[in-house]
């Protein structure tokens, strides 16, 4: 998935993938893909966050990723800039909305 989808050399997917479990389809993995894209980010950055935190295609994006990236959107982080500033900073997505993101 991580190089037919997503361009990752075979070392880049090999190691990102040890870091997940097996997808026993690519509906996940398609819609954290789809809404990084749709909020923003080009391919570099997308493979960038999977990178640093594989397991965020694991994630439901509609439930997890999507309220934290509305929440930059509310602080004026739109678009190219969003995907600027999470794609720097991609352990973003591992912090909890109401417990760390919202408060600082």
């Amino acid at each position: 998935y991580l190089v037919n989808s997503l361009g990752f050399s075979k070392e880049e997917a090999t190691v990102a993938s040890s870091k997940v479990r097996p997808f026993k389809s690519p509906e996940n993995p398609n819609s954290v893909v789809h809404l990084l894209k749709t909020s923003g980010f080009n391919k570099t950055q997308i493979k960038k966050v999977i990178l640093c935190v594989p397991r965020v295609l694991s994630y439901d994006a509609e439930k997890t990723l999507k309220p934290k990236l509305e929440a930059f959107r509310d602080l004026g982080l739109y678009g190219s800039d969003l995907a600027d500033v999470i794609s720097v900073h991609p352990h973003i997505f591992l912090r909890a909305l109401d417990g760390h993101i919202l408060p600082t």
